[in-house]
């Protein structure tokens, strides 16, 4: 496979104009630092807003044969909410329950406000939230938790290629596929518009 230079860097298009295009960028940013510490790659990452999209770069090319070789992880769990159906999620996978973890969260958040102005700490104190928690939070309110789900079980239905597939992100999401794929845009534009010049001269003229 090869290593990847500095011009296939990945990369993620504005396509929304929303946080979903954000949050793609930061999910593939993470797969990325995953491969690389997986791999034992030391390269530092940049995350970059050029406007109509983001870039990830790399100070160093990237070796993809060994992250082709990595086994399965669980960098994205699935999420449960009060109402979410984990039928087909396998009972051996752990699932973020998100009415669990906010529990924790109030449960430690009330802790913090009751140590407020004491100069010793209990040694009871509850450990602090996970991190993932107000993520997992959103995503069951506003009713996001199938479609993630469905895709996490894309990935462990691939778990055995799950290598291949992480090197076929970063490939699918290249510069050099961006450009090839720009390029192939602007000869389909150019091509419509020099038909749409030709029906019109064909036209009559009323």
């Amino acid at each position: 496979m090869g290593k990847t230079p500095d011009d296939r860097a990945p990369i993620v298009t504005k396509k929304f104009g929303t946080y979903a295009d954000t949050f793609l960028m930061l999910g593939l940013a993470q797969l990325v630092e995953y491969a690389l510490k997986a791999t034992n790659q030391t390269t530092d990452i940049q995350l970059i807003d050029e406007g109509t999209r983001y870039c990830i770069q790399f100070k160093r090319a990237v070796n993809l044969e060994p992250i082709g070789k990595l086994s399965y992880t669980n960098p994205f769990p699935p999420v449960k909410g009060k109402k979410t159906d984990i039928s087909k999620i396998s009972q051996e996978t752990i699932i973020f329950d998100t009415v669990e973890q906010s529990d924790a969260r109030k449960l430690y958040r009330d802790y913090v406000f009751q140590q407020r102005g004491k100069v010793q700490s209990n040694e009871d104190a509850p450990d602090p939230p996970h991190p993932s928690t107000q993520n997992g939070v959103v995503l069951t309110s506003m009713r996001h938790d199938r479609n993630h789900n469905e895709l996490w079980q894309l990935g462990w239905q691939n778990k055995d290629d799950y290598g291949i597939l992480l090197v076929t992100l970063f490939q699918a999401f290249s510069q050099e596929n961006y450009s090839s794929l720009n390029g192939e845009t602007s000869r389909l534009r150019s091509y419509s518009n020099k038909q749409l010049v030709a029906n019109c001269r064909k036209r009559p003229v009323p």
